[in-house]
């Protein structure tokens, strides 16, 4: 079965504390131990200079031979966000032509709110790029208060949160039940049952695979998708389809 893995990272420094490997060889022979077939990776140096460090990961993309995909990381006090190139940032993206943005407002220390983030939503918004958010989410009462704000500004946005699961059903089933733009990946999701209780009651659709490497073994990752008690077609579903139909939605040359 295809599996494409929707949080990946290569490099090192701040945003990033890999265990295994920092370059591209590494992190291929890492996917391909796991059966892994795809990533959509970001850059750690883009933490400290964004646009030599999106630069850099479409660069390892553009070696790896199609099996990563860039994830640009984007910071909303720089006029480009952080993209590399010439022109807008619309014209900048259309260059790129990421497989998705990246956000980490936790570490750079804004508000996740169409106030604070408006240049990076309207961007997405425009071009149908899905914007992963990476944790941590704390504190509760303000991040998922804005995020439902968010999704109802911008319902043409996929946002991706990773790693959130655990001990969360309280908050990830009205998501999955009133926001149909919100997708969450499945690596830890370890409550009992959890992902057949969301695939029975919303089905899979916003479910995708991630295993946060390198920082993170995929193995957890791996036997949650290939363990849970759904079906066939909802296991791949998580594993590859949902997110081909996000990629297959970006509209760069529209």
């Amino acid at each position: 079965m295809k599996i494409i893995d929707v949080n990946c990272g290569i490099g090192k420094g701040k945003m990033l504390r890999p265990l295994r490997y920092t370059d591209l060889p590494g992190m291929l022979a890492w996917l391909d131990d796991n059966g892994i077939a795809e990533a959509v990776a970001f850059h750690s140096d883009a933490a400290r200079d964004p646009e030599s460090g999106n630069a850099r990961m479409l660069q390892v993309c553009a070696a790896s031979g199609g099996r990563l995909k860039p994830c640009l990381v984007v910071d909303p006090s720089l006029s480009s966000l952080g993209i590399p190139g010439e022109g807008s940032v619309i014209q900048r993206l259309r260059t790129a032509r990421p497989a998705a943005l990246r956000t980490f407002h936790a570490d750079q220390k804004y508000p996740f709110t169409s106030f604070f983030a408006g240049h990076i939503l309207e961007a997405a918004r425009q071009l149908r790029l899905p914007v992963i958010v990476s944790p941590p989410y704390k504190p509760l009462r303000t991040f998922f208060p804005a995020l439902v704000s968010v999704c109802a500004e911008y319902p043409e946005v996929p946002f991706v949160l990773l790693r959130t699961g655990f001990n969360r059903s309280r908050v990830i089933f009205p998501i999955l039940e009133q926001l149909k733009n919100v997708y969450f990946d499945i690596s830890t999701m370890l409550d009992c049952g959890q992902i057949d209780e969301i695939t029975d009651r919303f089905g899979s659709r916003n479910l995708l695979f991630g295993s946060g490497l390198p920082t993170y073994e995929p193995s957890g990752a791996l036997g949650l998708l290939y363990y849970s008690s759904v079906t066939q077609e909802d296991r791949e579903n998580i594993a590859f389809r949902n997110w081909e139909r996000l990629e297959g939605g970006i509209c760069f040359d529209d």
